[in-house]
């Protein structure tokens, strides 16, 4: 688990944590059993969990990423007729076959940060050995914690020659062998597929716990948390009181009738931001909208990768702004040449003389696209929902007379550019991992 906290780092904000190792000890309690389903939840019920649950658990899958030296599971000093050592992934998470195409699964940017082969564990009836998928990145969207793969091939031996690091791959399976992909709904008009208090369920692999189901509400909307890898807060998020744990990051949230409508993707664990331990589940968990993942495969099929809109301004941080005397709006300290906010004529910070001399604020940008704007958060928020090419309209406030002006700026593409190393999360409202 790696924890993030809203991106107001607020101290009093839970730290969230993704879901993407299973490598982590679990204590096993006992249970009492539960109660009889209630009328009208049968396994017959095409709207049942059960139903819904066998329609969907053969596209989800469990994904295995393997360094090329990875640590053995065993002790190498065996004897030499011993079998060789198992070894264990360096991370792993849930997917799912999605999309159009058969063959393309979709998960978490994060839960493939460890560098390495990817290996996907299919679904597999009782008794039957679970077919091993070698995978092949097709896109990613840091932004949005999302990645796309696609099946490149078969291993034969499974998942035992898998982890004995000594297996071959054939070639893919006919499209036909592949298990069914889950559908990308239409665009849903607002609020969207989901609002508050719809009932949805999650399928994943918590603690390596394979094709685990759990259910439960919307608690939210709109939520935001703060992906470090990409030092920007993921927006409009879907909070959500399913059960998940390390293992669930890239499942499937589906709605009462079996449509897909996210993908897990971090929970809020205040004990992982107090110990560094890796937390475990308190009813706050979240999921990207499925909107956010049709705009992924929208992308890749129209440029063949996905990108990420720029305004091409440098902003100053709030209480600098204010410093500098900007009673409100964010304050423009530079702009990146050859951008949409250079070709509209927007300026940044200067001094009175070359190097020298007090400074003087050029625009502070007051609105984005009618909405009045108070921090870099407001004006990446409206930035996030579009796309390179549209544009948006600005009012901006110049000089010490402050005029106001409109101005039209086309967004660009902007570079991808991460941290290089992310901080740690040590406490609630610290930047972490996600």
């Amino acid at each position: 688990l790696r924890s993030v906290p809203s991106h107001q780092g607020n101290p009093s904000h839970p730290a969230c944590s993704a879901l993407d190792s299973s490598r982590t000890h679990m204590q096993t309690v006992l249970c009492k059993a539960s109660p009889d389903p209630p009328a009208g939840e049968s396994v017959a019920d095409p709207s049942s969990a059960a139903a819904v649950y066998a329609r969907a658990v053969q596209s989800v899958v469990h994904i295995l990423v393997f360094h090329s030296q990875a640590e053995p599971i065993t002790q190498p000093s065996q004897p030499a007729d011993a079998a060789p050592p198992s070894r264990a992934p360096a991370s792993s998470g849930s997917g799912f076959f999605c999309g159009p195409t058969p063959g393309i699964i979709a998960t978490n940017h994060h839960v493939l940060s460890s560098p390495g082969a990817i290996f996907a564990l299919g679904f597999a009836p009782k008794n039957k050995r679970a077919p091993v998928y070698a995978l092949e990145k097709v896109a990613e969207d840091v932004a949005n914690d999302l990645a796309i793969l696609k099946v490149a091939g078969i291993v034969p031996g499974g998942l035992k020659q898998l982890r004995r690091a000594d297996f071959s791959t054939a070639p893919a399976p006919r499209p036909s062998a592949l298990p069914a992909s889950l559908s990308l709904p239409p665009p849903s008009p607002p609020p969207g597929p989901v609002t508050v208090g719809d009932r949805v369920l999650c399928i994943g692999n918590p603690f390596g716990m394979q094709n685990s189901l759990s259910s439960g509400v919307v608690s939210g909307v709109h939520r935001e948390i703060l992906n470090a890898r990409s030092a920007r807060p993921i927006f409009d998020l879907l909070q959500v009181d399913c059960a998940m744990n390390p293992g669930n990051s890239g499942g499937p949230l589906l709605d009462a009738r079996g449509r897909l409508v996210g993908v897990a993707v971090a929970i809020a664990s205040p004990a992982r931001a107090q110990n560094g331990g890796p937390g475990g589940f308190v009813g706050v968990g979240f999921c990207v909208p499925v909107d956010a993942l049709r705009r992924v495969f929208e992308e890749v099929r129209e440029v063949g990768r996905v990108r990420r809109p720029m305004l091409g301004v440098v902003f100053a941080e709030e209480i600098v702004a204010r410093k500098m005397g900007a009673e409100h709006g964010v304050v423009v300290v530079g702009v990146r040449p050859g951008s949409g906010a250079e070709r509209a004529g927007i300026v940044g910070i200067s001094r009175e003389e070359p190097g020298a001399g007090a400074v003087i604020v050029g625009d502070v940008i007051v609105e984005v696209d009618g909405n009045e704007v108070e921090s870099v958060v407001d004006v990446l928020r409206v930035i996030h929902a579009k796309r390179v090419g549209e544009r948006v309209q600005l009012v901006v406030e110049r000089g010490a007379q402050r005029v106001r002006r409109e101005m039209d700026v086309t967004l660009t593409e902007a570079p991808e550019e991460l941290p290089k190393k992310p901080a740690a999360a040590t406490r609630p409202g610290a930047r972490a991992k996600l």
